[in-house]
C-alpha cells in the first residue's frame, strides 16, 4: 500500500512531491512522482534533477509546475525524509500502526519510540526558534538542539552547507 496518502487540502500539496523510481529508456523525462492530488508529474528537461538517475529520498519540492505536453515541475529539490520530519507540518504518531504522520498526509513507517523522539526534537528546536524570534542576536547555531537535527539530516545521506 502506498504510505504518501494524498490530501487536496494540505499546504504542503504545492510543495512535495513523492517520486517514484522508474527509468524509461526512450524518454529520461519518466521520472514519474504525484503531488498530492495524485496528479502524475515529469521532471521539465530544463531541470538539474532531470538528468539524475537515482535519487537517495523519494520526496521533492519545487518551486514551478507548467504544463505543456504533460505536467513538468522545474527548480526542484530532493528532500531528505528527517527535513520533512523536521520542518514539515504537525507530526502524529499511530502507536499501535507503527505509523508517522506529517501534516496529515505524509505518512512514514517507524516504530513509535522513533515518531515520539522526532516529535519531541521538534518541540525543542519550536522553542528554540520562539526564543530566537524574541532576542534575533542570539546564537541559536551551535546548540545542541541544531547539532542533533544536523545529524540527522547528514547522516541519512545528505550535505548541508556551511
Amino acid at each position: 500500500s502506498e504510505l504518501a496518502e494524498a490530501d487536496e487540502h494540505s499546504a504542503l500539496s504545492k510543495l512535495a512531491e513523492q517520486l517514484k523510481e522508474q527509468q524509461a529508456e526512450r524518454e529520461r523525462s519518466t521520472y514519474k512522482g504525484k503531488n498530492t492530488s495524485l496528479e502524475r508529474v515529469f521532471l521539465h528537461p530544463s531541470s538539474i534533477n532531470f538528468h539524475q538517475r537515482e535519487y537517495n529520498t523519494p520526496w521533492m519540492v519545487y518551486r514551478e509546475k507548467v504544463k505543456t505536453s504533460k505536467v513538468f515541475i522545474r527548480d526542484c529539490s530532493v528532500v531528505p525524509t528527517y527535513a520533512i520530519l523536521m520542518f514539515g507540518g504537525d507530526i502524529t504518531v499511530q502507536h499501535e500502526k507503527g505509523i508517522v504522520t506529517v501534516d496529515g498526509w505524509i505518512k512514514f513507517r517507524a516504530q513509535a519510540r522513533v515518531g515520539v523522539l522526532v516529535r519531541e526534537l521538534r518541540k525543542l528546536l519550536d522553542r528554540l526558534l520562539e526564543k530566537k524570534i524574541g532576542d534575533p542576536r542570539l546564537d541559536i547555531a551551535s546548540t545542541d538542539v541544531l547539532a542533533g537535527i544536523k545529524k540527522l539530516i547528514v547522516g541519512s545521506g545528505f550535505v548541508i552547507g556551511s
